[in-house]
């Protein structure tokens, strides 16, 4: 039996994907992901710590690459990458820059590139859609957004009572 809900053939439309560069995404087969895929298991990767696919000790695009026909094996509908931008922590939800994805994540081996775009190809060869957590509310404050547009943002001291967050005696 299928793990897909039972859904009315009128309910299932494609979804707009769109890559970072704005162009259209598809599978192999040129077909868009459906929107049924909203009831797929997704698997989440913290790339930096799930696999290391050059041996500097850092998870990165190829370690995932590498990964992809277990993770298919799994059932799984697709992955859930965490922040991939650049940020001050490994983790990740402090990015500095919206624009570009964590140069430690794409390394060259052997020759071979496996970037961002690589990444998304292959997993779409295997019909695996890629949700990325793009976390707009976790700036950190060396992102060129919170100097160039500080209204955007508020402070501990904006909120009545102070942020219990940002109050480290507490």
């Amino acid at each position: 039996t299928s793990n897909e809900p039972n859904v009315e053939e009128s309910e299932v439309e494609t979804a707009p994907y769109v890559s970072l560069s704005g162009e259209a995404v598809s599978f192999a087969d040129g077909s868009l992901p459906s929107l049924s895929s909203k009831y797929r298991t997704y698997y989440q990767i913290l790339t930096y710590s799930f696999a290391d696919g050059n041996g500097d000790g850092i998870g990165d695009f190829k370690g995932i690459i590498d990964h992809l026909d277990y993770l298919a094996d799994l059932g799984i509908g697709g992955i859930y990458l965490s922040p991939i931008h650049e940020a001050v922590s490994y983790h990740a939800y402090d990015v500095t820059d919206y624009y570009s994805v964590n140069s430690r994540y794409e390394v060259t081996v052997d020759g071979v590139t496996y970037d961002l775009a690589r990444l998304l190809k292959e997993c779409h060869s295997k019909g695996l859609t890629v949700i990325i957590d793009l976390v707009l509310n976790h700036s950190s404050s060396s992102c060129k957004w919170v100097s160039e547009h500080p209204s955007w943002y508020k402070t501990p001291d904006a909120f009545p009572g102070g942020m219990k967050d940002f109050d480290y005696d507490n």
